[in-house]
Order: structure tokens, then C-alpha cells, then sequence
């Protein structure tokens, strides 16, 4: 946590020793904190120089070439713990001061760190199919990571356990941003080719939702924040989080992380916001064929049916799609696509259906949860996940309904047969 003080006061509680040593490093590494600003304790390139100076072996410099951004850092940041002050590359790990401010893994609470018995809570919904497929994504990495290790030294290879990297993944993805917040122009809105980075002292503010923060890009002359910018030269160039907002004396600093749904703040940072405006369900439609765009493409739908109509003309699209992989529907003379209302009649009912299955499935918030055995924090997020998601399901039966209704109305006015139906001739 970080808060503020005045300048003439010092903080009841001095900072813990650990944070001392950060400041001092910090400093000596060109960073500046604000005098008013203390920590307390609250409940890639370098990288890649390190591990080759392990070793010169050829084949292994290949397979870390070959490595994910994630498995440099995480493994960069595991070794700090492992190499001997003794080896020729200790130095080379320079990073402990600031790895040492991090939480201990016993504080982390991702659903990545959820005992068996709080995670089978999740069981039905999304957030538990996702936490597995990370959990066996990252210890595959793990595991190719574990190998080239031991391939070093043995005894490094022992101790470069799955807990380890769990606890490094963690810091990464619950505290890095997006490379492309380094460039002269700073953007948290990653690419194709930008990776995950950590800013030591930064990274320690917490999230507050719509909290007016900015990013600058100001040359390296001044400690101040009024220092002149921007500059073109990377070399020369301080990035800087302004706080836009007054803090009370005592008071706790906030970042904002962007709008992010509980799955993602459960998943990766290891918290949840109550009524977040941001929640989304993700959903998938069947029906089309392997090379089709569409056939793996994922729809984030949010609270009051936010984001429903791609979802729906995705459906109305695979209700229509003739043998050819074609839609199979007119086009009105305005160029909209004019779907038979016998096909829409049919593609609410997919929808609907498809909505009241995941509601079915998904755990109720209301059940008995025994505090000895799942942890209040861990209650509270699947609580504030599932009201979530059951907001959406809800909302996106009653936008199904109204579709229904609507495509009801026509038919009748119409005068058509719903024997006859559209484009689901034959296929029911």
C-alpha cells in the first residue's frame, strides 16, 4: 500500500526495512518518489543478458531464445532467490531490492493460489474452466523452464520449483503493464508486439476504478514533475503516473488499472470490486464451419446485455449459413440484412437457451460457504463474480425474449407458416 504524509512529519509506523533498502535502490537506479509518499505493508533485456551469462552453451542459449516474455521475466525473477552470492552471475541479478518489497506468496490471492476446496466454489462457471487452462498453460512454461535450469546446475533445477514460478507469474500478471507505456508516446493499450513489463515503485499502487490518473513521458533533467517534455531520445526519458485527485494526510495512493471485469481482476490480480460495472461473460457459438471467422472467435457480453447485437447477428449468421459456409438471407433495398422472421424466431430461441444453460450451471451466491474452510476474501470475490454473471445471463434471456417477441409479431403480420420455416428447412 502506498499512502502520504507531510514532509515535516514522519509516519507513525517507519517503513519497513526492506522498503528502505528499495528507496535507496530505487534512487541509485534513476527513480524518484515523492517526498510526501511512504509504503507500508497492506493485508527483458537484462533478463535475457542474465541467463545467458548462466551459461555459454550454445543449445542452451537457443531454447531460452525461444522463451515467452513471461518465461524470461518469471524466471529472471525466481533465480534472484536461487543463485549463490558466490556465483560469477549473482551481480547480474540486481533486482532484489524491489523483489523483496513484493507480497509473500502465502498473500496472494489469485484463483491461481485457491485451495481445492475454494476453487470446486467456482466450479460451472468460466472464471474455473480459465483458472485451469492458466494453471496447465503455466506450468507447461514452468516445466520447459525447470529443464534448461537443471541443465545449469542441478541443485538450481531442485529448487526452481512450480511454486516459485506460480509466485513470479503472479507478480507479472497482477503488476506489469504494457511495454508500449515506454514509448515517447505512452499507451496501456498493448499490441501485437509489445510484452509485460515491471516498474518497480509504481506497480505498488493499488486499483481504483475511474480514478483520473495520467501517464507522462518527461525527459530525465528534473526530478520534478514539472520537468520538460516529451522527449524523442529513450535513453533520456522518465515516465511519470500523475495523480490527478488531492490525498488526505495518511491516505492511501491509487493507480487505475482500466476497466476490468471480476474474472480478470480474479483471475490475474487477486481481487474483485462489488457491482462492477465492468463485468463481461464470455461466450462461444457452434454452428460454423472450421474456416469460418467465426468458428473460434470468443464474445465478451456485459451487464444490461452490453455487446449483445454482435452476439446475435453472429447466431442469426449460423441459423442462415447454407451448406456453402454463405449466409442464406435477402438484402433489403437499404443494403441491411434481411433476416426471415421464422429464422430469428429460431436464433432467439438458441440464444435463450444457450443463456438459461449457463445460468443453470453457474453456482449459486446464496449457498452456505464454511468460513473454516474457504477464506472471507475468497468468499467475497465469488460472490461479487457470481452476482455478476448473473446479472448478464439475466440480461441477455431478456434481450433473447424480446427478440422472440418481436420476431412473433412479425411472423403473425405477416400471415407466414411456421411449418415452413426459413432457412431451417429440414434441419429441425
Amino acid at each position: 500500500m502506498v499512502t502520504t504524509h507531510p514532509t515535516e512529519v514522519m509516519p507513525t509506523l517507519p517503513e519497513p526495512k526492506n522498503i528502505s533498502h528499495f528507496r535507496e535502490w530505487f534512487a541509485s537506479q534513476g527513480g524518484y518518489i515523492h517526498p510526501k509518499v511512504y509504503f507500508h505493508p497492506a493485508l527483458n533485456c537484462v533478463m535475457t543478458r542474465a541467463l545467458r551469462e548462466l551459461s555459454k552453451n550454445g543449445e542452451i542459449q537457443h531454447a531460452t531464445g525461444n522463451w515467452s516474455e513471461r518465461q524470461l521475466a518469471c524466471t529472471y525473477l525466481c533465480l534472484h532467490d536461487i543463485v549463490p552470492e558466490s556465483h560469477a552471475a549473482f551481480h547480474l541479478f540486481k533486482h532484489r531490492p524491489y523483489i523483496h518489497t513484493l507480497p509473500s506468496p502465502d498473500k496472494l490471492r489469485t484463483s491461481l493460489h485457491f485451495s481445492s476446496d475454494e476453487l470446486a466454489l467456482f466450479n460451472g462457471s468460466n472464471l474455473y474452466g480459465a483458472t485451469n487452462d492458466r494453471r496447465e498453460a503455466w506450468r507447461d512454461e514452468w516445466k520447459a523452464c525447470q529443464h534448461i535450469i537443471e541443465t545449469i546446475d542441478k541443485d538450481w533445477g531442485a529448487q526452481f520449483s512450480w511454486d516459485r514460478y506460480l509466485t513470479s507469474a503472479t507478480y507479472l500478471s497482477s503488476r506489469a503493464f504494457p511495454s508500449t507505456l515506454l514509448s515517447p508516446i505512452p499507451s496501456l493499450n498493448p499490441t501485437p508486439s509489445s510484452h509485460p513489463v515491471l516498474l518497480p515503485g509504481i506497480d505498488a499502487l493499488n486499483h481504483a476504478r475511474a480514478h483520473p490518473v495520467t501517464w507522462a513521458v518527461n525527459k530525465k533533467t528534473s526530478p520534478s514533475l514539472q520537468s520538460p517534455g516529451p522527449s524523442t531520445n529513450d535513453d533520456d526519458l522518465l515516465i511519470c503516473l500523475v495523480l490527478h485527485q488531492g490525498s488526505e494526510n495518511g491516505s492511501e495512493l491509487f493507480n487505475n488499472y482500466g476497466p476490468k471485469p471480476n474474472s480478470e481482476l480474479i483471475l490475474g490480480y487477486g481481487f474483485s470490486l462489488p457491482d462492477n460495472p465492468d463485468d463481461t461473460i464470455v461466450l462461444k457459438i457452434g454452428g460454423f464451419p472450421p474456416s469460418h471467422p467465426n468458428a473460434n472467435k470468443h464474445w465478451e457480453v456485459g451487464r444490461e446485455a452490453r455487446g449483445i447485437d454482435l452476439v446475435w447477428k453472429a447466431i442469426l449468421e449460423a441459423v442462415t449459413m447454407s451448406d456453402d459456409g454463405e449466409g442464406d438471407h435477402d438484402e433489403n433495398d437499404d443494403g441491411d440484412e434481411g433476416y426471415d422472421p421464422r429464422d430469428q424466431l429460431y436464433a432467439a430461441g438458441i440464444l435463450k437457451g444457450m443463456a438459461d444453460g449457463l445460468l443453470k450451471r453457474l453456482p449459486s451466491g446464496n449457498i452456505e460457504i464454511s468460513q473454516e474452510v474457504i477464506r472471507p476474501e475468497v468468499v467475497e470475490m465469488f460472490q461479487h463474480y457470481i452476482e455478476g454473471q448473473t446479472e448478464i445471463l439475466k440480461s441477455i434471456i431478456h434481450y433473447a425474449r424480446e427478440q422472440e417477441n418481436n420476431a412473433s409479431k412479425q411472423i403473425e403480420e405477416l400471415g407466414l407458416d411456421l411449418d415452413e420455416a426459413g432457412s431451417q428447412d429440414g434441419d429441425e
